[in-house]
């Protein structure tokens, strides 16, 4: 049996988030260490749990914020010491900057949009699911 919709629509979006995890890896990862715990970026089965970053998506009805249906995006760090604030900041700029790229190429001909929550984004629109 295939997947459902609902499915291969996640297995993209995380296939996206991926993506950018792996941009992100390749431009701060030198400059930070990483969690002892943590195996170097690539060597997990899923880059969430491997590296300096992992970028997490989690579904939500919309409820409280009013937005409907979407997905809360957000940056996970596996950084042995906490990142600079000015780091943090220049991450999460680049993550936005990212997001609409990858989704577009990801989603071709779907309309989102990308909301950014203090360290979190909120994706709405046409999930089509």
């Amino acid at each position: 049996m295939g997947l459902s919709a609902l499915e291969q629509w996640e297995l993209t979006l995380k296939t996206a988030l991926d993506s950018i995890d792996a941009l992100l890896e390749n431009k701060y990862g030198p400059f930070l260490v990483r969690k002892a715990s943590r195996p170097a970026a690539g060597k997990a089965s899923n880059p969430k749990y491997d590296g300096v970053f992992g970028i997490d998506s989690k579904f939500t009805l919309g409820y409280a914020s009013g937005s409907g249906p979407g997905y809360i995006i957000e940056l996970l760090t596996g950084s042995a010491t906490p990142l600079p604030s000015v780091m943090k900041a220049e991450i999460l700029d680049d993550l936005e900057s990212m997001l609409p790229e990858v989704l577009a190429t990801s989603f071709p001909g779907r309309e989102f949009k990308i909301e950014r929550i203090g360290e979190r984004f909120r994706l709405t629109g046409d999930l089509g699911f």
